[in-house]
């Protein structure tokens, strides 16, 4: 038996570092992924419980590359917050929010 998500589907990992890399515009902040992420590498090589670590730097560069892109999720940032202000778009409380989170 196979299972397909569903919805649209990106093959992409956004928490790759080559996706990260591929985001980042600046050589200025690839250097500094690289060298962050070489010394959580290296960590969490010789301590196996500093994995959630790296997977955490992961994440966070991700979301970096993603705001120093511009968008997030394939949004475009800035036509996003135009249609917010403008009061376009779906709205959602602080309360759904905070119940979506994992």
């Amino acid at each position: 038996m196979t299972a397909d998500p569903i919805g649209a589907h990106d093959p992409r990992d956004r928490f790759d570092p080559a996706e990260i890399l591929a985001r980042l515009l600046d050589e200025r902040e690839r250097a500094a992924f690289l060298d962050e992420y070489r010394r959580a590498t290296t960590t969490a090589a010789h301590d196996v419980w500093r994995y959630a670590a790296l997977q955490r730097l992961l994440r966070e560069w991700a979301a970096r590359a993603e705001a120093l892109a511009g968008q997030v999720d394939g949004r475009d940032l800035a036509g996003r917050r135009a249609d917010v202000l403008a009061g376009r778009g779906p709205r959602r409380g602080l309360d759904e929010i905070l119940a979506a989170r994992p």
